[in-house]
């Protein structure tokens, strides 16, 4: 301790002698501690020169123009972020990419695929060409929409600046038209109506704009103007609108083929649709209509099937759905039968039917079909995640080793290894 003292000592002395006191004179040590001999010298008066250019350096700072970003080439993912190169379209024609990019095949029934698809589509990099023409942001983002990737789609459409192309600005609005976002569907809906004035379709939202905000007079004046244009010929779209404003009921036997916007203006308007409303594979029509309340059950369990892997649906939301169909014996006898089936309803009777089944053969016979109907319609990994709870409460046994396949299958599509390697052992 002594020694540790000693050298803290030494090197303060050093310290003081060499930094603190430096410039005020000699310094002594003695018995009465540390002793200073200051010099005192005239203090010299320090002019400051003038600093005439400063001004005038200062005004000449350079400006740079920063040019503006090539839309083509922007993407939420960059090489060092799991992205694809910058340079993966050098050498090649912007033709040439365009015809790739809208071929790219949507294989529903592989995770793989979308995935490696989703990264071409969503990587940051170099388009040949020129930057005016917003040609590959466009064919990328109708290419998410396909997937039903309405997320990332979105966040393309943030990244660049769209105001003055219409059609990103209505894929823009049709995705949350399809989310049920109608703050962000009215938003800035009077700069779009008067800066694309020769589209009805904006006309049409603001004038369902100014009715979710209450605005009625202003909507029944556009409403007018819109009627008296000879070139407007949407019929369904001044029914449905009088319905709404009104409160008036409607007859929907001719409400097939609706678009979005009319669409989401019968959920308002609370107008049932038919119970053999056809459907179309558009996923931002898919992804409306089963979450439709005035759509018939069936109907939205036809859009859940028909969208095999296009949403990731919490599988909450599917049992309530599948939950809600009614069904009676007579239902039960013709989903049993090997040869005969109902429509998209079939899936919804065998669960249900599953559910209260207690016996383990009878239960795992009901699945059996269930899956075996998936596998037909191409949707396993969504009838297998809506029977997973009941799956799991059968035991593997040898007196179901018929079963073992499917259910080794279904495990595994539900992503549960430890279960399917029950199953598998009893192969």
């Amino acid at each position: 301790m002594k020694i540790l003292k000693k050298f803290f000592l030494i090197l303060i002395i050093i310290l003081i002698n060499n930094n603190v006191l430096a410039g005020l004179g000699n310094t002594t040590v003695g018995p009465g501690g540390f002793k200073r001999d200051i010099e005192v010298n005239e203090v010299e008066d320090i002019t400051i020169p003038e600093k005439k250019n400063e001004v005038k350096d200062e005004q000449q700072i350079e400006t740079i123009e920063l040019k503006n970003i090539d839309a083509n080439t922007v993407g939420t993912l960059v090489e060092n972020d799991g992205g694809l190169s910058y340079e993966m379209w050098k050498g090649s024609e912007k033709d040439l990419i365009k015809k790739y990019l809208k071929d790219l095949p949507i294989n529903l029934e592989s995770n793989l695929a979308i995935n490696l698809i989703k990264k071409v589509l969503l990587s940051s990099a170099a388009s040949p060409g020129s930057d005016k023409e917003l040609d590959l942001i466009l064919i990328r983002i109708n290419k998410l929409i396909e997937l039903g990737d309405f997320d990332n789609a979105k966040s393309l459409i943030d990244l660049v600046n769209v105001q003055d192309n219409e059609e990103i600005l209505i894929k823009h609005t049709e995705i949350n038209l399809s989310l049920n976002n109608f703050d962000l569907v009215c938003s800035d809906i009077e700069d779009k109506r008067n800066n694309f004035k020769e589209n009805f379709f904006w006309r049409k939202v603001e004038i369902f704009c100014q009715i979710l905000n209450n605005q009625l007079n202003k909507a029944n004046l556009s409403l007018s103007l819109l009627k008296e244009d000879k070139n407007f010929t949407d019929k369904k779209f001044l029914k449905i609108i009088d319905s709404l404003v009104y409160k008036e009921e409607i007859d929907n036997n001719d409400l097939d083929n609706l678009n979005l916007l009319n669409l989401a203006m019968t959920r308002v308007a609370n107008i049932t649709l038919k119970d053999d409303y056809a459907l179309n594979n558009n996923p931002l029509l898919l992804s409306m209509i089963y979450r439709m309340s005035n759509a018939p059950i069936t109907l939205r369990i036809e859009a859940i099937e028909r969208s095999k892997k296009l949403f990731n649906l919490p599988i909450e939301t599917i049992e309530e759905i599948y939950n809600s169909y009614e069904f009676d014996n007579r239902d039960i006898k013709i989903s049993l039968k090997e040869e005969i089936l109902l429509g998209y309803e079939s899936q919804a009777i065998l669960y249900q039917m599953a559910i209260a089944e207690e016996n383990d053969e009878k239960k795992a016979k009901i699945l059996k079909k269930s899956f075996d109907l998936a596998i037909i319609n191409g949707n396993f990994n969504l009838i297998s995640n809506l029977n997973l709870k009941t799956l799991m409460e059968i035991k593997p046994s040898k007196k179901l080793s018929w079963f073992a396949n499917i259910a080794c299958k279904s495990f595994l599509a539900s992503n549960q290894i430890n279960e399917a390697l029950e199953w598998f052992d009893i192969l």
